[in-house]
């Protein structure tokens, strides 16, 4: 098999596939396909792509011509632009886009959690296309351990259902979906939303996307409960040990120690894959921004190493992207990250890949950029869909724009009150505002999320994060400093 940017090619299945297409090709197209693939950036002559494609066989040129055409069609390329395959003069034709040959591992090793999902009922009432495309893009960002399916069939090997059902109420859109366990036929999880009838083609996103992030959230609680029942972690896949990781983000030491080992090992029985890397790099690097790391020296290594590990297996994997794009903003390597989330929204233009942009913009330092992008968030949110409001605040305080920061940083600690972040930017609010004696106690608050948390604590925290130069470091932190 081979990845070249989003699409994979599997030669056995004569299939090409992305996210959002699928292909099947001819046999023979397939064969010169494969031909171009295992010779990228070399030009390769009409003559010998006749010889290996047809094995022998006599055919004219209008033969190779019209595989060319459709494997052009097949991938979206352009003859007088081309992104993948093209054409030299009078010497033949070349692939031109980084391609990666993968020997996938078998599924069920790893744990891949499959799930089919389909829109049972209103399709016409809406954009359905963006909305398969996007669940099912958002599912495998938010765990690359979810494998989606197009439908449920009886050779399916899918565990979970996700069935969508739109209708029209009252001038509104009722949308309602439901995942269910096809192991033994329970109902994992219902919900509904209510939307405008009248959406763009980003506002449909945006509600894929809550539906997906609604869905993930359930089906890996649902996955985490099955996993706790083991009572030997060796028994865990590749997979298994990630969605453990995953739910140890947390200040408290022994998670932190399970975590890594989770890590260490998913690392040890697939090497080949870059999503433990990925996933091992923004971890640490979370420990870093939060001041945890034990030894941030170290971390800062090995979350450099681990990037470049991960983006050498695969520089096109979403999760990838957007993780190591995180991770090396946190470090202070900003070209880096602002130059991954950028690709990320190149790739997948999507309310997950601008709120990553824009924290990697914030991270940099260019709150201006940041706004811009928090923006455009703002304008892609579903109706009563929460946001991590924090992430909106922060540029407007690097800016010294207090009374647009003061609403978002509101609606934060009202939506995320477990989060120490959102109690220190209150803080740092209300002493802005003159309210010294309650921006105290608020601090309070913070410090009985993060017991270690002080307040030069956090004023360096807010300066090593989010602070690129003196004036905007002092517009973070000027609350703070008249505590």
């Amino acid at each position: 098999m081979f990845r070249f940017n989003e699409w994979t090619c599997d030669p056995e299945a004569l299939l090409v596939s992305s996210e959002h297409a699928k292909h099947r090709l001819e046999p023979r197209v397939m064969a010169v396909l494969v031909l171009l693939l295992k010779n990228p950036n070399r030009v390769l002559s009409a003559d010998y792509l006749l010889d290996e494609g047809w094995q022998g066989a006599v055919v004219g040129d209008n033969a190779l011509h019209r595989a060319i055409a459709v494997i052009r069609k097949a991938l979206g390329d352009n003859s007088r632009s081309p992104r993948y395959v093209e054409s030299v003069p009078r010497k033949g034709y070349r692939f031109i886009a980084p391609v990666r040959s993968i020997d996938e591992p078998d599924p069920t090793s790893l744990g891949l959690v499959e799930i089919a999902v389909s829109l049972v009922d209103g399709r016409d009432l809406i954009n359905a296309h963006s909305v398969e495309w996007t669940l099912a893009r958002y599912l495998r960002w938010r765990s690359a351990s979810f494998r989606v399916l197009e439908r449920v069939d009886p050779e399916s090997s899918a565990g979970y259902e996700l069935s969508v059902a739109i209708e029209r109420i009252h001038g509104e859109l009722s949308w309602s979906w439901s995942l269910s366990n096809l192991r033994d036929g329970t109902r994992v999880y219902v919900d509904q939303h209510v939307s405008d009838i009248n959406l763009s083609d980003e506002q449909y996103r945006g509600v894929g996307e809550m539906i997906g992030e609604h869905t993930a959230d359930e089906l890996l609680r649902h996955k985490l409960m099955g996993l706790r029942q083991k009572t030997d972690w060796q028994e865990l896949s590749y997979w298994e040990r990630l969605i453990f990781a995953d739910r140890y983000r947390s200040m408290n030491v022994d998670q932190i120690a399970s975590r890594d080992e989770m890590i260490r090992q998913a690392l040890i029985m697939q090497p080949q894959l870059p999503f433990a890397y990925a996933a091992k790099a923004e971890f640490l690097s979370w420990e870093v921004a939060n001041g945890i790391a034990a030894d941030t020296k170290q971390a800062i290594a090995e979350i450099e190493e681990s990037c470049d590990i991960a983006l050498e297996i695969d520089p096109n994997e979403l999760y990838t992207i957007l993780r190591c794009g995180t991770a090396l903003s946190r470090i202070r390597q900003h070209d880096r990250g602002v130059a991954l989330t950028s690709r990320a929204v190149e790739l997948f233009p999507s309310l997950t890949a601008f709120e990553y942009h824009g924290m990697a913009l914030t991270f940099a330092g260019r709150p201006q950029e940041a706004v811009l992008v928090n923006n455009r968030i703002l304008q892609m949110l579903p109706r009563g869909k929460v946001y991590h409001y924090g992430r909106i605040a922060i540029p407007y305080l690097q800016l010294g724009q207090y009374a647009n920061a003061g609403p978002y940083i509101n609606l934060a600690v009202t939506h995320f009150p477990k989060d120490y972040i959102c109690w220190l930017l209150l803080a740092n609010q209300q002493a802005i505002e003159g309210d010294v004696a309650t921006a105290r106690e608020t601090f309070d608050k913070a410090v009985e999320l993060f017991p270690s948390l002080s307040l030069e604590g956090a004023k360096k925290g807010l300066r090593m994060t989010y602070g690129r130069d003196a004036q905007q470091y002092a517009n973070l932190v000027a609350g703070l400093e008249v505590f």
